[in-house]
């Protein structure tokens, strides 16, 4: 039954809090982590075992027939991101720094040779013997090899480590200067990235999860695949921290789950990001499946062989330095079969379901999470700071029942001020009105009075 126009009414609505600046790092946790209460049903507020465990990967199965592991989050509604400084264009690695034709040929060279690499390990393997979700291009970007991905994590806490600690191009440090720091904090409404009317996800922005390297599940990480002239729009805060927040983020971290760590698997990428000879092996891979994209139509590997060769790189039949040779592998299969195989496994977890198509299962569908989520999302937030725009709008019928939620995909960037470094520009807003925020108990409804 159609829902006459004149009974609909549209309510801009906030599902996260309004883009601003924040004084320091608990403050901003805080006013998200508000958010994310709302979204909770009662008996998750009530009782915080029902909560996900963090750390874990929950088993869902993707429309492939494969199971992504994704990273267990009390809330997916936004993902973040954090850097030190604000980029008017924010964009992925491989197309920064206006690449030439021969320059993103080479990066992919370097993904055909991780990849390689990575399938030698039996940790490589074994995802694949159990049907799990292998993102080849997410891992390297996390081992540094420039690709088409941006990083986001469903961990606030994982997004605030990286903006607030400093990179040396091999490990992050604490801030050492005692002043004041102002780092940024994006966070992307992933439910742009639900297909309502087909409940799936578009392929844009997806887990990587659990992988068969540790890098990516201990970051939380999603990759979000962007194409050449774009850049990368989310909603902005500005934070400030000094350098004992740093150590404290950064101490915690060190001491209970290392994001950035060398181990020897780290060590042979650094060989391989560094290298100037290359498998033949990866230059078939490599003109395959990305000379079209590199020099705008595919081209043989004897052509992708000149051009590099003028760019003084090299090819050869000869086992490389990063490639495992049969004693290391006979080792790394030992040390997985005694403990590798059960770390991995420990880490995994599933959840019941029942839908009226496939009945009771052992796990998730993703097309169940996605049901699952949209729910989530309507039961949280509330109407918007009078003045300010987020771009959400929620529609009600007459009646006062939920009807719909609508995002305009065209709301611009929000920038920092650029003397100030801040994001101050609702500052002049009357934030008074949130003092008349009420949330029903029972259903975690949040409404603001006199709205």
């Amino acid at each position: 039954m159609s829902i006459e126009k004149e009974r609909v009414s549209l309510t801009p609505w906030d599902f996260i809090p309004p883009e601003q600046h924040f004084t320091n790092p608990k403050s901003l946790k805080d006013a998200i982590f508000l958010y994310q209460q709302w979204r909770l049903q009662e008996w998750e507020r009530s009782d915080p075992r029902f909560l996900p465990t963090p750390g874990r990967f929950e088993a869902i199965l993707n429309p492939s027939g494969k199971f992504t592991l994704w990273p267990t989050a009390m809330d997916y509604v936004f993902l973040f991101r954090g850097q030190q400084d604000f980029h008017p264009t924010c964009c992925p690695t491989l197309f920064r720094g206006n690449k030439s034709a021969d320059e993103m040929f080479k990066e992919r060279l370097k993904l055909a040779e991780f990849e390689l690499l990575i399938s030698q390990f039996p940790s490589f393997k074994f995802f694949k013997s159990r049907d799990f979700e292998i993102d080849v291009v997410g891992l390297a970007q996390h081992y540094l090899i420039d690709t088409e991905i941006l990083d986001l994590t469903s961990s606030l806490d994982v997004a605030l480590f990286f903006a607030m600690c400093d990179f040396d191009g091999k490990n992050y440090h604490p801030k050492i200067e005692d002043r004041e720091y102002i780092a940024y904090i994006y966070a992307y409404p992933f439910a742009h990235e639900i297909d309502v009317m087909k409940q799936r996800l578009n392929n844009r922005v997806r887990p990587i999860g659990l992988q068969p390297f540790k890098r990516p599940g201990e970051q939380c990480g999603y990759a979000m695949r962007m194409r050449k002239e774009e850049s990368f729009k989310a909603f902005i805060y500005s934070v400030s921290f000094t350098k004992n927040d740093s150590e404290l983020i950064f101490n915690w971290f060190q001491k209970n789950r290392p994001l950035f760590f060398e181990d020897e698997f780290s060590r042979r990428i650094d060989l391989l990001r560094t290298s100037e000879k290359f498998s033949f092996a990866a230059l078939k891979i490599a003109a395959k499946n990305y000379s079209a994209e590199c020099y705008g139509t595919k081209k043989t590997a004897n052509y992708c062989r000149e051009r590099m060769n003028k760019s003084e790189l090299h090819f050869t039949y000869e086992r490389l330095p990063w490639m495992l040779t049969d004693k290391e592998l006979d080792d790394l299969k030992a040390e997985f079969r005694t403990v590798g195989k059960q770390e991995l496994l420990g880490k995994i977890v599933t959840r019941k379901s029942f839908s009226e198509v496939t009945g009771y299962l052992p796990y998730r569908t993703e097309d169940m999470f996605v049901h699952q989520l949209f729910l989530r999302i309507m039961m949280g937030g509330c109407p918007s700071l009078p003045g300010y725009d987020s771009g959400f709008e929620i529609s009600y019928v007459g009646n006062g029942d939920f009807h719909t939620m609508c995002y305009h995909y065209g709301r611009e960037q929000t920038v920092p001020n650029k003397i100030t470094r801040k994001v101050d520009k609702w500052d002049k807003l009357d934030w008074s009105a949130y003092e008349h925020l009420t949330v029903d108990a029972t259903t975690g409804k949040v409404m603001m009075g006199g709205l």
